[in-house]
Formats: C-alpha cells, sequence, structure tokens
C-alpha cells in the first residue's frame, strides 16, 4: 500500500504478489487488502476487492461487509444496510455467531435503534 501511495505502482504489483503468494486461499488476498483499503478511506479500490472476493466465494460474510463500509462511507445508506443484511445472513447461516452479532448491531446503529447496550 505504501508503494502504491508513492505511486510506485510496479513495486507495488510485486509486493501484492507476493503477498498473495503466501495465503492459502485467493479470497483472503482481497479480503484483507479490501479491509485496508476501506480503512485508508479508499473507497473504489476497498469495493473492487470485495467483488472480487464474492465473485470468488458468494458466501463471503467479509465480502459484503467490507461492500457495507464502503456504501456507509459514501453515504449510500440503503445498499450499506443490504450488504450488511447479506452478510448477517450469511455470517449466521455459516454458524458465525460473534460475527452475525456484530454486524446486527452496526446495522441497529445505522437504523438509528442505537446498540441497545446501556440505560
Amino acid at each position: 500500500m505504501i508503494y502504491e501511495t508513492m505511486g510506485r505502482e510496479d513495486e507495488a504489483a510485486e509486493a501484492f504478489k507476493r503477498a498473495q503468494a503466501l495465503l492459502t486461499r485467493e479470497e483472503d488476498f482481497f479480503i484483507d487488502r479490501g479491509i485496508v483499503y476501506l480503512q485508508l478511506n479508499q473507497w473504489e479500490a476497498a469495493q473492487a476487492d470485495a467483488e472480487t472476493a464474492l465473485a470468488l466465494n458468494p458466501e463471503s460474510v467479509l465480502g459484503y461487509w467490507i461492500l457495507g463500509g464502503v456504501h456507509e462511507a459514501q453515504g449510500q445508506m440503503q445498499e450499506a444496510i443490504n450488504a450488511l443484511q447479506q452478510a448477517a445472513d450469511l455470517a449466521s447461516a455459516q454458524g458465525n455467531d460473534t460475527l452475525y452479532a456484530m454486524i446486527k448491531i452496526r446495522l441497529g446503529i445505522m437504523m438509528g435503534g442505537g446498540s441497545g447496550i446501556g440505560p
């Protein structure tokens, strides 16, 4: 990411290629990089990586989670809610109760319901 930010595209591509080779599943590379792009407010790159991860695995909870974050950051609330609901549904179906709960709390906050914590 540092190479990319500095405009050193060839070195960035080589670093990404090395990182991708270290991971067992190709999807994981795009998820990991998409999360970093999301944290760096690089919405288009984050969305592209999320969509690639979802093309590799249409049941990727984190792929939908990244998409939800991108849409939320861009003020596209209905798209964000739709993506996060898909992530919650998949997390539930996959038995990932912790991630399911985290997503539902986030959805509740987005929809004006608060966290449900406190008085």
